[in-house]
């Protein structure tokens, strides 16, 4: 069992007019601990009033890729627990205490949010957020939102994993199941990915994502499908259909179960197909350069017109 993973940030039309770098960051791998696939999605979000945002979301995420690491190797159990969740926000912000130590600059000025989500066969999921954005989690019966974005005192405005309360207001989530499909991305996506009255996922939002990533790949695909769909997701993030809808930095993680790997031969026979991904077994999706002009934005068609 393992996943296919695809994860990108790109700056917002406000920051490039105003010279302001990307103030987001996200990662997402999967490693082999003790045999097992380990799925791993992080992303970050720096305050826009702060004024080493995207310093604190570049390290907030380099902390949460260590302190995974660490933990899985010494106990792998026991990282899918909500005292895990709450000690990997506790270990993101020390990494920012010391940052802001070392710096002389407040801590405040590196704040950022923070959405976490793990999984493993073995040990379910983990999802783990403070602050805006969303996750979208799949164990099979469709997407649904297993955090409500959280909002603060004021009128956009958020909660920030700098905050010293941070470990008590953070949210986490436990599922016995591990995930099938699995996403997490910034405030900058939330009009395109959520109904935000209702708390719920776009389905047709997220499908070309997730359809594209489950696509079988022919031996030689298999060595560029990743650097192909990473390029057609910056592009769509830069895309006038997405701008027009946020002028917002904008960071999109998603991760697609794959069973045993699935690998086609040119002529269409598909081998290693024992336990196939239940997401495009027919390889119907599968896309190649001749069906760009049919599949929208560079590859990946997103419906834009969905209702927030």
């Amino acid at each position: 069992m393992t996943w296919r993973v695809l994860f990108a940030s790109q700056e917002g039309t406000s920051h490039s007019a105003s010279g302001v770098p990307c103030q987001d960051d996200c990662w997402a791998s999967v490693e082999e601990v003790d045999g097992a696939a380990l799925l791993t999605i992080f992303v970050a979000d720096g305050a826009g009033s702060a004024s080493r945002g995207h310093d604190g979301a570049q390290n907030a995420v380099r902390e949460a890729i260590a302190f995974v690491t660490s933990r899985a190797h010494d106990d792998l159990p026991g990282l899918f627990t909500e005292t895990s969740g709450r000690d990997l926000v506790n270990a993101v912000r020390g990494a920012l205490t010391a940052q802001s130590d070392n710096s002389g600059i407040p801590i405040r000025e590196y704040a950022c949010t923070f959405l976490a989500v793990l999984s493993s066969a073995e040990h379910g999921t983990l999802a783990v957020q403070i602050g805006d954005g969303g996750i979208v989690l799949d164990f099979g019966n469709g997407l649904f939102v297993p955090i409500e974005p959280m909002g603060g005192e004021y009128a956009n405005a958020t909660r920030f994993v700098t905050e010293a309360d941070a470990h008590e207001i953070v949210e986490v989530r436990h599922y016995d199941k591990s995930a099938v499909r699995a996403a997490a991305f910034t405030d900058g996506l939330e009009p395109l990915a959520l109904n935000q009255a209702e708390n719920t996922a776009h389905p047709r939002f997220f499908a070309p994502f997730f359809d594209s990533l489950s696509s079988p790949t022919t031996p030689d695909e298999e060595f560029c499908w990743q650097d192909r769909l990473t390029g057609a997701l910056v592009r769509f993030l830069n895309s006038d259909a997405v701008n027009s809808r946020t002028d917002d930095d904008k960071t999109l993680a998603l991760a697609v179960h794959q069973g045993e790997k699935q690998v086609v031969t040119p002529g269409g026979a598909n081998h290693e197909q024992d336990n196939p991904s239940p997401l495009g077994q027919d390889g119907a999706n599968a896309y190649t350069p001749d069906d760009r002009d049919n599949r929208g934005v560079n590859g990946i068609k997103i419906d834009t017109e969905v209702t927030p």
